[in-house]
């Protein structure tokens, strides 16, 4: 894969990880407010559920079934009212204790998940380093070519200009030599008439 890749793959990892972050500091504060509510709860209530239920129990029998005057029913009947108040706060309690228990495993279970995105965003991070580091060595072998590549060009072009230079001089010189070599001639003809005269 190339760097982009996984600059898009860090990107994404790292916004998964941003908003589990959100999640697990929300789930946070929900679990404060539920601990204060299970302290509040736990301190009017010092009765089990089963005893509570067998208390309703015996009292509704009581009433259904005894003889009682007004004052013996009222009191059982006030005593029933307190029971099912607190088998209430009790199941209203354990319901929420329940729900807290399942909170704090999702909390639990996102906290891992962050830090298993932490150590892939890590990792990844290296990995663009790594892929960064070795754009440059290639970036900076393209720009020594590239120099390179100019020297050469630059040195073909002189060379180029001194050939030509060369070449008119070297046509300057044949010139001159075929203009002197006709001369020659020339002189020789007149030297030729001069002795047959």
């Amino acid at each position: 894969m190339d760097r982009r890749t996984f600059i898009n793959e860090y990107k994404n990892i790292a916004n998964e990880r941003k908003s589990k972050i959100e999640e697990v500091k929300a789930l946070r504060e929900l679990l404060s407010n539920r601990k204060t509510e299970i302290e509040t709860l736990a301190k009017g209530i010092r009765i089990p559920i089963g005893v509570l239920r067998k208390k309703i129990e015996d009292t509704e029998w009581t009433i259904q079934t005894r003889v009682l005057t007004p004052e013996q029913e009222n009191e059982y009947i006030r005593k029933l009212r307190i029971y099912n108040s607190l088998l209430e706060k009790a199941l209203k309690l354990k319901k929420t204790r329940e729900e807290t228990l399942e909170l704090r495993a999702l909390y639990m279970s996102l906290r891992t998940e962050i830090t298993a995105l932490t150590n892939k965003a890590t990792k990844l991070r290296e990995t663009i380093n790594i892929k960064t580091k070795e754009i440059s060595v290639l970036k900076e072998k393209l720009n020594n070519t590239v120099a390179q590549y100019n020297g050469i060009k630059n040195r073909i072009e002189a060379l180029r200009r001194e050939y030509e230079l060369l070449s008119n001089e070297l046509a300057s010189m044949v010139l001159m030599l075929n203009t002197l070599r006709q001369r020659y001639q020339e002189i020789q003809k007149l030297i030729e008439r001069a002795r047959t005269t």
